[in-house]
């Protein structure tokens, strides 16, 4: 028995805490939510224009994002803890993707605006667990090197 009540015999070999592949997801998993913003800036003006909206008003959307983001780093860490990571990750992977199709659908700034909210509360929740994951897998200076490996997909 491992120190998490578990077999370490059972588990998976592809995917076990000191291993590349852990490294790499957690790197992934950090580098959505960035990439939802960085992707997204250089439309700005092209947003505001096709919404006949000013340049405020798309930026707006940028700040709404951060609020979203911010708010779900709150809620996702209790979470993560009482519900499991798996399910949490999933969760929010879902709920970032409904935010993303509503962000490309949507026919106003204030039904944007709504989209870009759920979108970031969807990308907080891989961050806070990737963190929880790498507190999980790495301790003492293995967390160091563990986080300086997947930190650089925040960008």
């Amino acid at each position: 028995m491992d120190e998490a009540g578990g077999d370490p015999s059972r588990r998976s070999r592809r995917f076990r805490p000191h291993t590349r592949a852990a490294t790499l997801t957690l790197g992934l998993m950090t580098a959505m939510t960035p990439l939802a913003t960085d992707i997204y800036l250089p439309a700005m003006p092209a947003l505001a224009r096709d919404f006949g909206a000013t340049e405020a008003s798309a930026q707006l959307t940028l700040s709404i994002f951060m609020i979203g983001f911010a708010l779900g780093q709150v809620i996702y860490g209790p979470v993560s803890d009482r519900v499991g990571r798996r399910p949490t990750v999933l969760f929010s992977f879902a709920l970032f993707t409904l935010g993303s199709i509503a962000c490309t659908v949507a026919p106003n700034m204030p039904t944007l605006l709504a989209a870009r909210v759920v979108q970031a509360t969807g990308g907080a929740g891989p961050v806070v667990v990737a963190r929880a994951m790498a507190r999980d897998f790495y301790d003492g200076p293995e967390a160091g090197r563990g986080s300086r490996a997947w930190r650089p997909s925040w960008g």
